[in-house]
């Protein structure tokens, strides 16, 4: 992306604490982290000359972060790499729920309308228990197993609530 520079100013972040810089340019308001960044677009700024930059919107699109400074050969590429990402096709995405699926405790398999994910929660139990086991030194017997089992599905069913 070609970007004219208008305004460059050092801030400081509210809760890091860190520094960063804010720039007003033709094509809105950006930021940039990395001081060796900011100051080649401080370089820029100050010959009053354009420059190229590969910049990724925030995933809430409220900023726009300069990541690196680009030749005009490199900034050609990416525009190239992204016009055919537009027009790639794109499959259809569908949410669950407009499937009739209930969201919670189940998921769409391809096969079968529906798939319990019981099965999902036994896997992850057994592989905390064997992960559990390959830490305990020597032999455990079944009394051993039966409690580092529980240990594991108490684990599952922690993070699952954690994540519900």
């Amino acid at each position: 992306m070609q970007i004219k520079i208008n305004k460059i100013e050092m801030l400081t972040g509210k809760d890091s604490g860190n520094p960063y810089w804010k720039l007003e340019t033709n094509k809105g308001n950006m930021s940039a982290f990395d001081k060796e960044i900011a100051d080649e677009l401080y370089n820029h700024w100050r010959k009053g000359v354009e420059c190229y930059v590969d910049a990724t919107p925030s995933k809430d699109g409220k900023y726009v972060n300069i990541r690196k400074i680009l030749t005009p050969e490199e900034d050609a590429d990416m525009q190239e790499i992204n016009r055919q990402y537009d027009n790639f096709i794109k499959p259809d995405v569908q949410k669950p729920q407009d499937l009739g699926v209930p969201v919670k405790g189940y998921i769409a398999v391809e096969g079968s309308k529906y798939k319990d994910l019981t099965s999902y929660y036994v896997s992850y139990a057994k592989d905390i228990f064997i992960a559990i086991a390959n830490k305990v030194q020597g032999d455990i017997g079944v009394g051993d197993a039966e409690t580092l089992m529980k240990e594991a599905i108490n684990l599952v069913k922690q993070a699952h609530k954690e994540f519900s």
